[in-house]
Formats: structure tokens, sequence, C-alpha cells
């Protein structure tokens, strides 16, 4: 995969997975619902359901994909920050699998014969929101830290990759729902700027 492709990856999956999540997808995730509620709203609208989902995770497979790519060409050059760049590289493989999981979960939801089965189904999705968000803020963690050892990037993006990457992976154990929400809007913006020093980079 070329380095423009990589960039457009890194910069095209936060835009479409944020419009996805917050547009399209009739779930309320974010907030206090049950899981039940959370189901009884994908089942009520099915369609805007699968259309936004496969938008918000669509978007997040982009993401993870540059992120991989990226972490794989840092861990084959060698060279300082290559095996935190490795270790990425297998976070990044495990977030694509917890992805596919996430959306068959969702989807079997919009398709449960019953409404309790719906929300029995998602709750074990929301289970599964925990490990997602730790392997992705190791994902970020690791990755940042091969970058400033590396310097293939300015020591400020290896910052911003860090930081909301601290926060996803302390959340689940902090019980705060705020530190992940943060979390996430701090890894779209970093995947944008990286997307975006990337295509620069070869321009």
């Amino acid at each position: 995969m070329g380095t423009k492709q990589i960039g457009l990856l890194l910069i095209l999956g936060p835009i479409i997975s944020f419009l996805g999540w917050f547009f399209i997808y009739p779930g309320d995730g974010g907030s206090d619902a049950t899981a039940a509620e959370q189901a009884k709203q994908l089942m009520a609208d099915p369609t805007f359901a699968k259309v936004g989902m496969l938008m918000g995770f669509g978007g997040m497979w982009a993401i993870f994909l540059g992120l991989l790519t990226t972490a794989r060409g840092m861990a084959t050059a060698g060279g300082p920050g290559s095996s935190f760049a490795s270790v990425a590289a297998i976070f990044g493989l495990i977030l694509a699998t917890l992805g596919a999981i996430a959306i068959g979960t969702e989807l079997a939801v919009v398709n449960a014969s019953s409404a309790e089965l719906g929300g029995r189904i998602m709750e074990f999705g929301i289970a599964g929101q925990e490990t997602f968000a730790l392997s992705c803020g190791l994902l970020l963690i690791f990755l940042g830290i091969g970058i400033a050892l590396a310097k293939n990037f300015h020591v400020i993006v290896a910052a911003l990759m860090v930081i909301p990457g601290v926060l996803f992976a302390v959340g689940p154990f902090a019980d705060a729902d705020g530190l992940g929400f943060i979390g996430w809007i701090g890894f779209m913006l970093v995947s944008l700027i990286l997307g975006v020093l990337t295509i620069r980079s070869k321009s």
C-alpha cells in the first residue's frame, strides 16, 4: 500500500466513522442507556442502524488499517522504535478482529427475534467495548513511543497519540465513560493529523 493511500485511510476513516456514529446510527451508546434500551433503538430502525454501524465500524477499520500499515513499515525498517511499532501492529490486528466481532454482534441485535434476545446480545457487545478501548489505548501508546524514538514524525504527534492512548487504556479501570469519549475524540484527531502529515511527507 502506497503512502498516499495510507494517508487517505487515516483522513477519511475518522470522517466516515464520525458521520456514521453521530448522524445515522440510532443507538445511544454514549449515554446511560441500558443494553435493553440500546437494543430497542437499533431494532426500531434497522435500516439506519445497519448503515450507521457500517459507516462507524468501516471508518474505524480504515484507521486501524492505516495505523497497522504505518506500524508495520516502521517495524520492517528497523532502528529506534521498531520494537514498539511491532507491538503496535499486533494490537492493530487485534482491533480489526474485535471490530469484526462488534459489527457481527450489533447486526445480530438488529435481526434478533425478540427485544429480550436483542438486549442480551447487546449486553455481550457492551462488555466487549472495554477490551476494545484497552487494545486501542495500547496501540496508540506503543505507536506513539515508536514514533518518538524513530523521529519519523514530529514529537508532538507522538505526544498527541500517547495522551488519548492513556485515556483509552485507563478508562475501563477508572469506571469513567468520559475518559473513553475524550480518548476517542483525541484518537480521531490524531488520525487526521497523521494522515495529513503522511501525505505531505511524500508530496
